[in-house]
């Protein structure tokens, strides 16, 4: 999975654009992946500030409801299959 991840973001690289991997680069063992992108100008942002922010959407989430389009990020970061 990790490979995966590192594939689409060289490619995102060479394209110098941020998009959403296609659909048979989020295909991995069988399931469909979602992902989590971001894109930030500023000072420093470490991978656990950025994961900080995206948690805090579980404030906007009904947890009785299935996919929710204003907490996708939380809910990808703790989505189980």
């Amino acid at each position: 999975l990790n490979k995966v991840a590192t594939d689409w973001a060289r490619e995102l690289v060479k394209k110098n654009q941020l998009q959403h991997s296609p659909d048979p680069w989020r295909r991995y063992k069988g399931s469909m992946l979602g992902e989590n992108l971001a894109f930030y100008i500023g000072p420093l942002l470490t991978g656990d500030r950025l994961t900080k922010i995206w948690y805090r959407e579980c404030e906007r989430h009904d947890f009785n409801v299935d996919l929710q389009e204003n907490s996708l990020h939380f809910s990808q970061l703790v989505w189980k299959g």
